[in-house]
Formats: C-alpha cells, sequence, structure tokens
C-alpha cells in the first residue's frame, strides 16, 4: 500500500479530519491533502509527527512494514497516556529490557 493510502488509513481510523493532521503538523490542511493524494512527499519532519500521532512506525507508514497489531498499539497508548510520570518511566525502562533482550536473542541465531 503508498504512503498516501496509509495516511489516508491511519487518519481515518483515528476519525480524524485533514485539518486536524494539518494542526498537528503545523501546516495548512491544503498541504496536508497532497500528502493523501501522493501529489507531494512526505518530509521527514513532518514524518516523525505523523509516526507520533498516529503511533506507528515510519517503516509502516512508508510501506516497508505490511502490517501493525492496531488494536493492540492503540490500547497501550491509551494505557501509556493514563498513567502517572513515575509509572510512565518504569514502563519505559520494561519496554528498553524488553528491546534488550529481543535483540540478544536476535544475535543468538
Amino acid at each position: 500500500m503508498s504512503v498516501n493510502k496509509r495516511l489516508r488509513e491511519l487518519r481515518e481510523k483515528r476519525g480524524l479530519s485533514q485539518q486536524q493532521v494539518a494542526d498537528y503538523l503545523g501546516i495548512k490542511a491544503g498541504t496536508y491533502s497532497t500528502y493523501e493524494t501522493g501529489r507531494c512527499d512526505v518530509g521527514s519532519e513532518q514524518l516523525k509527527k505523523l509516526v507520533e500521532l498516529f503511533g506507528v512506525s515510519a517503516d509502516y507508514i512508508l510501506g516497508v512494514e505490511d502490517s501493525y497489531d492496531a488494536t493492540l498499539l492503540d490500547e497501550l497508548l491509551t494505557t501509556v497516556r493514563a498513567i502517572d510520570a513515575e509509572s510512565l518511566k518504569e514502563t519505559l525502562d520494561f519496554a528498553q529490557f524488553l528491546q534488550f533482550k529481543a535483540q540478544k536473542k536476535k544475535g543468538k541465531r
């Protein structure tokens, strides 16, 4: 799936308008519209913000990865947004541990 189609799909799944996404990016709605129609490419700064907004990887938006578990990811993001700063730090530490563990496991193969 192309970048423009993924952007539209992600926006619609979250119930956002093009104007809302454009406001988040700090650009005009017409400019964002060109991303969804494929007339313009998304710049790196906008891509970073879209990753944050939609909670997916840049690889997913760019089409390098074909899927992500949206339900699980949305649930995780909702949970993380609702916890206090100390718990958030603990969550980050645990996630980094899991990442380290996965990388170590890959290295053994």
